[in-house]
């Protein structure tokens, strides 16, 4: 009896090895298939990463766990490497963990069909490769689920979150306020609170880390319309960025919604996660690329695995998995479309060099303002500093901006004169002095061509100083 008990015992440990490697190598393959740092947000925590490495310092100073694996994994490999290296720890992370977590509850055949749904899942795919440091803080609210007794285990989990994500720190928060007044006497859950609010309230400082203040990053994102997450996100991006698989996942995202509902009309198992699941997809944020409301509903999809094991109890769920891993795995393994979804790298470093070689003879540029993904390429690639954000007036004087979507005929007839202080860098895009660019709106407002305005006031010519909460 004793050996037969080690034997199982071994078994188990085995078949996890095997997940780890399997989830290891599989989401090795899928992010290093391109040479690039994956997502928009990549190229960011390669400049980031790339600055700290010269400069001893943070381009934007921010304290977050994610930088301290990234640094420590520049002595293997380069910055680029290092945030790709994270993105495939976090995201195999998650797979295993959800693995474990179904270990408590099914078969071993069971949780290895739950762990083979989060390959197959195209959105946490695509989450892993667009917000890895997102990701990364939710393996630590999956380490909560994966504590059968949370008790004092709950502690460290609020501080890596707290230095890894937002996000992550505010669902840890409610997943342990709601443990604390449910299950833990008044007096001894008010001996934990006071000492722990003074510290995270210390910690709160430090930059990049959660403050009261973040609400003013809230507020600006609430909105009166109702929205629905799928619907919006198929908004967000062109129906010709998703495959089949992406509306597979649709569906079943939709048939579990509906399994909980029914489920907590008689049992209340999981009550916690069920409420943060239903407050991420709560329909009062602007839904945008990058917004608070897409985040979230990236965030609800991923704690979404959490509720299979509980679904693949009823057999006729069981069997549609089955069926739909049979068919589905091989396409959803490579269900991420990187030329849609991520950046143009290659060309983004083309502008850039063209660029540093316009301004090659001007002295004193003191900053370049240039959008989300060429900012980054500017700094990484070129001595001068860029953002993506617009300057205070008293910057105005010496700093450039790279202008995109301006014709030379719209500039012609709306300033009426030569272009010598307009540089083409591209088709798209052009390089002149901010007072320049100022002068060019200000035409515009006196022409009453208001609509033009909205048009070039966007993401890809930030019109917007950066907030005080990121400064």
């Amino acid at each position: 009896m004793k050996n037969n008990r080690i034997t199982a015992e071994s078994l188990k440990g085995y078949v996890l090895g095997l997940v780890v490697l399997f989830s290891l190598l599989l989401r090795y393959m899928q992010v290093f298939a391109v040479d690039y740092p994956n997502g928009w947000d990549g190229s960011f925590y390669e400049m980031q990463l790339h600055t700290w490495l010269e400069t001893g310092q943070l381009h934007s100073p921010n304290y977050s766990l994610i930088y301290v694996l990234m640094k420590f994994l520049t002595f293997f490999c380069s910055p680029a490497n290092a945030y790709k290296l994270v993105t495939v720890l976090a995201s195999s992370m998650f797979s295993v963990l959800i693995y474990v977590y179904s270990r408590k509850q099914l078969s071993p055949l069971d949780s290895l069909l739950v762990c083979l749904f989060t390959f197959f899942s195209p959105v946490l795919l695509f989450v892993s490769h667009q917000f890895t440091k997102n990701l990364l803080g939710l393996d630590f609210v999956l380490l909560y689920f994966v504590f059968q007794k949370k008790d004092w285990k709950l502690i460290p989990l609020l501080f890596l979150a707290f230095f890894t994500h937002r996000l992550a720190f505010v669902m840890l928060l409610f997943l342990g306020a709601w443990e604390l007044t449910s299950y833990i006497h008044l007096r001894k859950w008010i001996f934990w609170l006071v000492p722990l609010c003074a510290l995270f309230g210390i910690f709160s400082f430090i930059p990049g880390m959660p403050t009261l203040f973040d609400y003013a990053r809230v507020i600006p994102e609430l909105q009166l319309s109702f929205t629905w997450g799928f619907l919006d996100f198929y908004r967000v991006w062109s129906s010709q960025a998703f495959g089949w698989v992406w509306y597979v996942e649709t569906a079943v995202f939709h048939v579990v919604l509906l399994m909980i509902a029914l489920y907590y009309l008689y049992k209340k198992a999981l009550l916690p996660l069920a409420c943060l699941f239903l407050l991420l997809l709560l329909p009062i944020y602007d839904f945008s690329s990058g917004s608070l409301g897409y985040r979230l509903f990236l965030n609800a999809c991923c704690l979404l695995f959490l509720f299979l094991p509980l679904c693949m109890q009823r057999p006729f769920f069981k069997k549609g998995m089955v069926a739909l891993l049979i068919l589905g795995l091989p396409f959803g393994l490579m269900s991420y479309d990187a030329p849609r979804f991520d950046p143009p790298i290659a060309y983004y470093k083309l502008v850039a060099s063209r660029v540093e070689a316009a301004l090659k003879n001007v002295a004193d540029v003191s900053m370049i303002i240039a959008h989300k993904g060429i900012k980054e390429q500017i700094i990484l690639t070129t001595d001068h500093q860029a953002l993506n954000w617009a300057v205070p007036t008293h910057m105005e004087q010496h700093a450039y901006r790279l202008v995109y979507g301006v014709e030379d005929q719209e500039l012609i007839a709306t300033l009426g004169q030569e272009l010598s202080s307009w540089k083409r860098i591209s088709k798209n895009y052009l390089l002149t002095s901010e007072l320049e660019w100022r002068r060019f709106m200000d035409a515009l407002e006196e022409e009453g061509k208001y609509q033009r305005i909205n048009e070039l006031q966007s993401w890809l010519n930030p019109y917007q100083q950066r907030p005080l909460y990121l400064q």
